[in-house]
């Protein structure tokens, strides 16, 4: 009995710890809603951009920063 309540509570901490990952890494679009990873640069379900390209580092940054934080 012992044995499959720790084995119960191994894997809650492990469905917790998965969900707490899954959440820093995705978000949802502005949009419609849907789950997006942070790496998207358009959303899969509406297009929306996402992203887009620093005009003189180009590096990727969202498309709602006003400046790029890694140009000086």
């Amino acid at each position: 009995m012992m044995l499959l309540l720790m084995i119960a509570i191994i894997v809650m901490i492990y469905y917790v710890l998965a969900e707490d990952s899954l959440i820093e890494e995705t978000s949802r679009c502005s949009d419609c809603q849907t789950l997006i990873k942070d790496s998207y640069l358009y959303c899969p379900n509406c297009k929306k951009q996402l992203k887009k390209e620093c005009e003189q580092c180009n590096k990727f940054i969202d498309v709602t920063w006003r400046h790029c934080p890694y140009c000086k």
